[in-house]
C-alpha cells in the first residue's frame, strides 16, 4: 500500500515549490540590519565612552520596528508549532484508521492525495504555498 505523502509546503522549502514565493527571512534579516542601523544612527559614544542617544527619534523608531519584527516572528512561530500539532494529529488518525482497516486508510489516503493535486492544499491544512 502507497504512503501517504505530506504536501511540498511541509516537506520542502516555499522556494522550491514555488519560485516566486517570497523569501521571509530574507527580508526579516534585511529590515533587522536597518533597524541596527538606526540604532547605531541614533545612538553615539561620548569620550569617556559611555553611550548617549543623539536622535531619540531615530531611536524609538528602530525600536519600534524591531518589536514588529520580532511579533511577526513569534507569529510565524506559533503557527507552524500549530501546524506540527496538526500533522502529529493527522499521523495518529491514520495510525489509527490504518490499524483497524489498511483499506479504509488507503481510500482515505488517495482521497487527500487527490485533493491536494486539485486544489493545492497542505496535508496540514494551509495551502500549498505554506
Amino acid at each position: 500500500m502507497p504512503e501517504v505523502i505530506p504536501a511540498p509546503a511541509v516537506t520542502q522549502p516555499a522556494l522550491a515549490v514555488n519560485p516566486q514565493a517570497v523569501d521571509i527571512l530574507s527580508h526579516i534579516h534585511e529590515v533587522l540590519g536597518d533597524c541596527s542601523m538606526l540604532r547605531a544612527f541614533a545612538l553615539a559614544e561620548n569620550p569617556d565612552g559611555t553611550t548617549r542617544v543623539r536622535n531619540s527619534k531615530m531611536l524609538q523608531a528602530s525600536i519600534r520596528e524591531r518589536t514588529a519584527v520580532l511579533n511577526l516572528l513569534l507569529n510565524a512561530s506559533e503557527r507552524l508549532h500549530s501546524l506540527s500539532r496538526m500533522q502529529h494529529v493527522h499521523s495518529l488518525m491514520m495510525q489509527a484508521i490504518r490499524q483497524a482497516s489498511p483499506e479504509v486508510a488507503q481510500d482515505i489516503g488517495n482521497r487527500l492525495l487527490a485533493l491536494v493535486r486539485e486544489y493545492g492544499l497542505s496535508l496540514g491544512g494551509g495551502t500549498d504555498g505554506g
